[in-house]
């Protein structure tokens, strides 16, 4: 999926769907809404071996936007997305109302160029994280690797490394309203 643009979901946008990728790369995609490389609603994916490289949104999630969804992401990587938006968190990725779970997955160089949640972010959302690395990524508010915002996310063997945050909270991980990790 390169150089595609759109709404929601610059590469793809799933609503009530489940479909399994394997080896797939999501590269150049943008849109004006959330999701520059996928947006997904009510859908519960399987991603195996995907990229998501340089992707843009205006809104939430620069490589992926996750909205009462639960996708198992293996072996994943997002690499040098952003959201460019006011106001607009996880430039990596993007979680509402959803539990994903990911296993060895690398958020790098993403960026969440007026918000939070560099690398990820999580509103009322318990990620279930395993052989999770965070490097390099860039917030300008709360969490340059990861925010989370009325959420419990449980991280084992998660690393988080030279990430930064100009305002508000931790360059690696920001928790507020009631969240509660498990590390």
């Amino acid at each position: 999926f390169d150089t595609n643009s759109g709404g929601n979901g610059g590469g793809l946008a799933g609503f009530y769907s489940d479909p399994s990728l394997t080896d797939v790369t999501f590269i150049n995609n943008s849109v004006s809404i959330h999701g520059g490389g996928m947006f997904l609603q009510n859908s519960n994916p399987t991603l195996l071996r995907v990229t998501f490289s340089t992707n843009t949104s205006v809104g939430y999630g620069g490589g992926m936007a996750v909205f009462l969804s639960n996708p198992n992401l293996t072996d994943v990587t997002f690499d040098n997305n952003k959201t460019t938006g006011t106001t607009n968190p996880g430039g990596g990725m993007y979680n509402s109302e959803s539990t994903p779970v990911l296993n060895r997955v690398t958020f790098s160089n993403n960026k969440a160029m007026d918000a939070g949640g560099g690398g990820m972010y999580n509103y009322a959302s318990n990620v279930q994280m395993t052989n999770v690395t965070f490097t390099n990524n860039y917030a300008n508010r709360r969490g340059g690797a990861m925010a989370n915002e009325t959420s419990s996310p449980v991280l084992n063997h998660v690393t988080m490394n030279g990430n930064s945050a100009v305002v508000q909270a931790s360059g690696g991980m920001a928790n507020f309203t009631n969240s509660d990790p498990v590390i």
